[in-house]
């Protein structure tokens, strides 16, 4: 066997070796995948590019098994119908393009009632912090500081944000009590009933829980303060009673409990102070507000903080 001979076995042997190896390289890039023809007369190109020389046309609808992954660009190598190998855009075939899939996770909310019911009514209960200063200085006490409060609201929402609301209040305090100089024992009561309107301002919506800060604008209607002498003979009866102008600010966290009930605790300050009421009703009643014979008006100043709880139904 002359060289020229061994030569070129040794070429065709190196140029199948190589063939083989790539064949065995490129076998996992090159596994195939069922596809259809969407377009018809797709073109199939001799290169992976739109410019490149068009081998074969394949009909609306043919079955072909294009390459599994696609080149830069969105080229599938094919087989035409000659038996020659091209390459087709993916905009002519049915692809179905590997995704990662992620498990699904799915989120728990706790219930939202605001979001999709406009309604709520609550009931509230709690204590007044006020300091009637001109009625304890009366009686040389502070006994009149504190008060209970019940009431409701009645809202409804305007905005994801922003509800209107109505609310309506009693104030009420009772207590017996010695006047320190005249030693006369007193059954004090204490009567105001707001009525307001206003907004509710929610600044945090949580899955658990909503913040806002509401305020309120209204009347205290029939705010009043009685003082009865026991051990006096009648009159002994002091009664002042206005009906002044008021304002509330407040701080509300709201607990959902469900999609219809809800629960909440509310810190709010309160304005309520009447004018010095100057008409004594009865004025002698023990002496509690005459001085030297000297009727001295007083105001009822039921300003102060407030802490209260409820309940709420949406609807």
């Amino acid at each position: 066997m002359d060289r020229f001979a061994l030569n070129s076995i040794k070429r065709s042997s190196l140029a199948l070796l190589v063939t083989v190896a790539a064949g065995l390289f490129a076998l996992p890039l090159q596994a195939a995948q069922d596809s259809t023809v969407i377009e018809e007369n797709a073109p199939v190109h001799a290169e992976p590019a739109a410019n490149a020389k068009v081998i074969d046309y394949l009909p609306l609808g043919a079955e072909i098994r294009i390459s599994s992954y696609p080149l830069p660009g969105g080229w599938y190598k094919v087989r035409a119908r000659n038996g020659i190998y091209g390459w087709v855009h993916e905009n002519h075939v049915s692809v179905e393009k590997e995704t990662e899939t992620k498990p699904r996770v799915e989120v728990i909310e706790g219930p939202q009632p605001e979001r999709d019911r406009k309604w709520f009514i609550r009931a509230l209960g709690g204590y007044d912090f006020f300091r009637p200063n001109d009625l304890n200085d009366a009686f040389r006490f502070n006994d009149l500081n504190t008060g209970n409060t019940i009431g409701g609201e009645l809202g409804y929402f305007i905005s994801d944000r922003m509800a209107a609301v109505f609310r309506s209040e009693a104030i009420l305090k009772d207590i017996v009590a010695r006047e320190g100089v005249s030693n006369v024992t007193f059954n004090l009561g204490i009567r105001s009933y707001p009525i307001m309107g206003g907004f509710d301002f929610f600044f945090a919506k949580t899955a658990a829980l909503r913040f806002s800060l509401g305020i309120f604008a209204g009347v205290a209607a029939s705010t009043t303060f009685t003082a009865e002498a026991l051990n006096l003979d009648p009159p002994n009866v002091v009664v002042l009673s206005e009906s002044p102008f008021t304002t509330y600010l407040r701080a509300n966290l709201t607990r959902p409990l469900g999609r219809v009930v809800s629960v909440c605790a509310e810190l709010g300050y309160r304005y309520l102070k009447t004018d010095e009421i100057t008409t004594a009703n009865n004025a002698n009643g023990g002496g509690v507000f005459v001085r030297e014979n000297v009727y001295q008006a007083r105001a009822i100043d039921l300003s102060g903080l407030v802490l209260a709880v409820g309940m709420g139904l949406h609807f």
